[in-house]
């Protein structure tokens, strides 16, 4: 099946992952908004679009859905690939606030604003989330599966430890994984294939039962 979305919003593409995958998106045919000029520049104003939004600022996710809907209201797919790595001082109370508003509150905060016009769409609509691992300083990313319902389907891109894969490579992979409906994209893992995708296989059981006990409560 073909990608089903016409208009992705993408969060966090200045560099990495994020705007690979923009790229491959814009390639693909599928119109990108994020926070660059200069890909603008390169694509064009029909393949292209910018929103400026500093994800460090909760507290304006609600403005920020509001503003880039309102210019832009054939977004039907959000992309949130926030992230920032620095080093900082756990005897400080306040050192790591800037890492947590970025890597963790930021998905809830914007995933929060964009629900509603999402759901309040005629047609199909997405979030993709890339969740990046508090606990790690490296480049790999490591992540947990969300879920929405109705008709918002939240994908999980996860990059678990993918040590020297060349960010276009991963991004058709990404992409190809993405045709197919599939709501996991593995990156692979250290070690053995096998051994990670166990892994991954007993997690995503052990999630799939307990969303149903978490919904009745």
């Amino acid at each position: 099946m073909a990608f089903p979305y016409k208009h992705v919003l993408l969060v966090g593409a200045t560099s990495g992952i994020g705007r690979a995958m923009a790229d491959r998106l814009i390639q693909a045919g599928i119109k990108v908004t994020a926070r660059l000029e200069e890909f603008v520049e390169k694509y064009g104003e029909e393949k292209a679009s910018a929103m400026n939004y500093d994800v460090s600022d909760i507290n304006g996710a609600p403005q920020f859905a509001a503003d880039s809907t309102g210019q832009y209201p054939d977004i039907d797919c959000i992309f949130l690939n926030p992230g920032t790595q620095r080093k900082y001082d756990l005897t400080d109370p306040n050192d790591g606030d800037l890492k947590m508003d970025v890597n963790v509150i930021s998905y809830v905060a914007l995933t929060q604003a964009f629900t509603p016009f999402l759901l309040s769409k005629s047609t199909p609509t997405s979030f993709i989330l890339l969740v990046h691992d508090l606990q790690n300083h490296r480049v790999d990313r490591n992540s947990n599966l969300f879920w929405t319902p109705n008709y918002t389907i939240i994908w999980a891109l996860r990059k678990d430890a993918v040590w020297g894969c060349q960010l276009k490579k991963y991004a058709e992979h990404a992409y190809q994984v993405l045709e197919t409906g599939s709501d996991e994209v593995l990156g692979g893992g250290v070690g053995p294939t096998e051994v990670f995708r166990d892994l991954n296989d007993k997690r995503r059981q052990i999630f799939d039962e307990l969303v149903p006990m978490l919904r009745d409560v």
